[in-house]
């Protein structure tokens, strides 16, 4: 679904590598002392400084600094201040650190092969280029809604089977050993299957791949991130994690899965199954754009798969995933979310009655919903009173705070991890989730072992009738595991165990939803049950985030902050009748709004969150409390640094261009720096219009950029202090195919190639092929090319990109910035500073109506001069 390579082999030229002489050009003005000031300064010893770094030689104070760079270390130094040497080491780190990635070039194509192409459609092939879209965003929802069944099934089956079988053994021989071993030695090998997966597989399948996603729908390249591989080591391992009761939720590696499902239908493609589905609309479909674009709408449709959640999917991608987001893509989000959700919803009501699929009620049950619709009194059970609105904003900021801490803890963890279980070292990596997650089942086990016994009493048959959706996860004396007895003698049940000895899902729709059916009767959870639950949970998800296995954050946050939440609400409760009130406090309002603080306060996410929560728990009576504190807690979490996507994608070093506010500082260096200040100062590697392959090859081994600007060649060398005619700009991996191309050609077919349509069209798609197969051309062996071969000329002027944006050296640094991000470009390329003026264009002079008028007029003008030509 991607292709293995990148569009290029590096964006910085190695120190080391030096491009023939006559294809530098050196900018007007520029002396010998002047290239050597910012650009030696803010690299210095590359090699040494990657070694430095990566070599786990940074104290942990210094990796937080990095990572959690904070926002006074960029601001600008007043007056007579030198930068501390200290702060100077930190950027220069993570300077390096960027240098190593790639990005992606979403400018349009602009060259005379693609207008030719494009002057070949008339308007009924855009209407099926346009088709073809919408039934791919349609294919993308089918195929994660199948996706989402299949996982959902087989998480339910294994953990039914570990439970299960626990239970029976518990009942039937008692005691502590035999039922220890069956549940931990059932947990260690789905552990081992879950991290073997990510690994010796895929390293880039761990985690959540939330932050791998925002990096790469930024614009930045992440070799294998949407290959076949992540994939399925992905929801393969998400399945074994969470059957191996790591503090892990399916949500995350589903938005990722998403993505990759979505990357590989936008393009019709696969490196990994080298295989392409042929298309006259390659244009439309081979680019990264349009992969991007179908990126965004696999996450989209991945988080509403995972959650029956088709609104807050859109959102999620909207708020979260898509840095460059449209309303085309909004509608066919819209699509594709509905078309999962609806299948996944008619998969699982085939597998509960095949037989009666026609009067089966769909979406009866939600995904965090403890009853089906028809007996849970949602009206009834979320409430909240006007005095209850500050308490509200209270549990925001501490899920904000305990957000922030969460953040904290993890990024010191990460360090150690890295140099302790480094990713080099799989093994090792395998060994620390085995040792995570048995630590981890231990502690639930235990705890449920040594839980004492309460009184099971006859109206909580009612309680749980329904028990969780159509049937419950295992079942024990009282036909549920609602009130599991485990060791407790008849009669009684295991306090504990009805939290510990239950997969986190389930833990968190008990906590949320207990006693909220038609029966009326509250059932109160003891202060201890949510307390231990509390602190257990939150310390290992500290823990378990980062560990080498596929592994999501949203509920483990979400029953952290169910618990709190919850137990929050009992203080509140007891305060109120200890003032003598008869009020009746709604401790489901407080366990949910607990839950949605504290996934905000950990992602600092808002809009998607809310309305995720509320579909989820059929909440919708309380979503503008849920607004409130949801608020609240990013305000807070804020303010003590990054949230843990973020975090991580520092971690990762990628140069995100992030949407910047006005009181951002860092927009207020920006405006103070020029363009000239910061751009790149080493010599430009340049191409003639009609280079030899030998100048061609000599550019593309000499150095690493992804993008080639072309000159007039007609005054001959390139090199010296002469001003050239800038033509346009070639990208490298198109330099690598039309090299290769050429030595199959003869001259005179390679002149003739882009004046024929059909050929025109087999070149781009050559050109344009997703996933990109050819080479980066570092070496001379790449191409295959003789001696001979080397004189052949070869014409750009077809291939290259006409009008690339250009910005001027004096303009501020923001100006540029916004430009890169918001039009999704590789590379700007700097003019001086006094360009000249021939025209000017407003708003107006670029309506449909004023252009079809020019054309017409450039139509009858051109008319003219043929008749004027015939009649001469």
């Amino acid at each position: 679904m991607e292709a293995d390579g990148t569009d290029g082999a590096g964006e910085a030229m190695e120190a080391s590598q030096t491009p023939p002489a006559s294809l530098q050009v050196e900018r007007e003005g520029q002396g010998e002392h002047e290239t050597m000031d910012f650009e030696a300064n803010r690299y210095g010893a590359r090699a040494k400084e990657v070694a430095e770094v990566w070599n786990r030689t940074l104290s942990a104070k210094e990796f937080a600094q990095d990572i959690l760079l904070e926002k006074e270390w960029l601001s600008s130094p007043s007056a007579g201040e030198e930068v501390d040497s200290t702060k100077q080491q930190a950027l220069r780190r993570r300077l390096v650190r960027y240098s190593d990635f790639e990005s992606h070039d979403y400018d349009t194509l602009d060259n005379e092969v693609a207008k030719k192409v494009l002057a070949g459609f008339g308007r009924k092939d855009y209407l099926k280029a346009g088709a073809i879209k919408w039934a791919t965003a349609f294919a993308v929802g089918l195929v994660m809604g199948i996706v989402a069944f299949l996982i959902n099934y087989a998480i339910m089956g294994l953990n039914r089977a570990k439970y299960q079988t626990t239970a029976d053994k518990i009942a039937s021989d008692g005691g502590f050993g035999k039922p220890f071993g069956i549940f931990v030695g059932m947990s260690a090998g789905f552990l081992i299957v879950a991290a073997f997966l990510v690994c010796f597989v895929e390293p880039l399948a761990g985690g959540s791949g939330i932050p791998e996603l925002k990096i790469y729908l930024n614009g930045v390249h992440l070799k294998s991130l949407l290959s076949v591989k992540t994939f399925f080591a992905k929801v393969l391992g998400v399945l074994f994690s969470i059957s191996g009761g790591l503090i892990a939720g399916k949500e995350g590696p589903f938005i990722h899965a998403g993505g990759i499902v979505g990357g590989g239908f936008g393009t019709w493609s696969s490196n990994t199954l080298k295989s392409k589905i042929p298309s006259k609309f390659d244009i439309f479909m081979r680019n990264y754009t349009y992969k991007r674009d179908f990126v965004g709408i696999g996450t989209a449709v991945g988080v509403a798969t995972a959650f029956s959640a088709p609104i807050g999917g859109m959102l999620f991608t909207v708020e979260e995933g898509a840095t460059y987001f449209n309303h085309h893509l909004l509608w066919k989000s819209f699509l594709a979310t509905a078309a999962g959700v609806v299948l996944l919803q008619i998969l699982t009501g085939l597998q509960d009655d095949a037989s009666n699929i026609l009067s089966y009620r769909l979406g009866n049950s939600r995904d965090f919903g403890l009853y089906e619709e028809d007996v849970a009194v949602y009206g009834k059970e979320f409430f909240y009173f006007l005095w209850e609105i500050p308490l509200f904003i209270l549990i925001g900021a501490g899920g904000g705070l305990f957000g922030a801490l969460f953040v904290k803890l993890n990024v010191n963890l990460t360090y150690f991890r890295r140099k302790l279980v480094p990713q080099g070292k799989p093994l090792l990596r395998l060994i620390e989730v085995v040792v995570i997650g048995t630590i981890t089942n231990i502690v639930f086990f235990s705890i449920s072992y040594a839980s004492p016994c309460d009184e099971y009493k006859e109206e909580y048959d009612l309680i749980s009738r329904v028990g969780t959706g159509t049937s419950p996860l295992w079942t024990g004396r009282y036909g549920n595991n609602i009130f599991p007895e485990l060791w407790c003698p008849p009669g009684t049940f295991s306090r504990w165990g009805q939290l510990f000895y239950q997969p986190l899902a389930e833990a968190l729709k008990i906590i949320i939803h207990i006693g909220e059916d038609s029966s009326q009767i509250q059932y109160f959870f003891n202060w201890l049950t949510l307390f231990m639950y509390f602190i257990v949970a939150f310390t290992l998800m500290i823990v378990t985030y980062g560990v080498g296995a596929a592994t999501g954050l949203f509920v483990p946050s979400l029953v952290v902050g169910a618990a709190a939440g919850r137990l929050f609400g009992k203080l509140v409760q007891e305060i109120v009748r200890s003032a003598g009130s008869t009020l009746d406090v709604s401790l489901s309002t407080y366990a949910v709004i607990g839950a949605a603080s504290s996934l905000g306060g950990a992602t600092r996410m808002t809009i998607s969150i809310t309305v995720l929560v509320a579909e989820t728990t059929g909440a919708f009576g309380i979503l503008a409390p849920i607004m409130v504190a949801v608020f609240f807690s990013k305000l807070v979490g804020d303010m003590f640094g990054l949230g843990i996507y973020d975090a991580h994608i520092r971690i990762r070093g990628a140069p995100m261009l992030e949407e910047q506010s006005f009181d951002d500082e860092e927009m207020n260096i920006a405006a103070r720096c020029t363009v000239k200040d910061v751009m790149a100062k080493e010599s430009i590697v340049a191409l003639p219009i009609n280079p030899e392959i030998r100048d061609v090859v000599g550019a593309l081994t000499s150095c690493g950029h992804g993008v080639f600007p072309v000159f007039d060649d007609s005054d001959g060398t390139l090199s010296g202090g002469g001003k050239h005619i800038f033509r346009g700009s070639i990208r490298r991996s198109w330099l690598v195919k039309l090299v290769k191309y050429t030595m199959s050609l003869d001259q005179e077919s390679m002149s003739r190639l882009y004046e024929d349509r059909r050929k025109a069209v087999q070149m781009l798609e050559y050109l344009q092929d997703m996933p990109e197969k050819a080479g980066f051309g570092g070496f001379r062996s790449d191409f295959g090319v003789t001696e001979q071969d080397m004189d052949t000329k070869l014409d750009l002027a077809p291939f290259m990109q006409q009008h690339p944006y250009l910005i001027s050296e004096d303009a501020p640094a923001s100006r540029a910035y916004r430009l890169l991000r918001d039009l999704g470009l590789r590379h700007v390329f700097v003019t001086p500073s006094k360009p000249e003026v021939v025209g000017i264009i407003s708003r107006k002079d670029l309506m449909p109506e004023n252009m079809e008028l020019a054309l017409e007029y450039q139509d009858s003008f051109d008319q003219y001069l043929a008749q004027k030509d015939k009649t001469v």
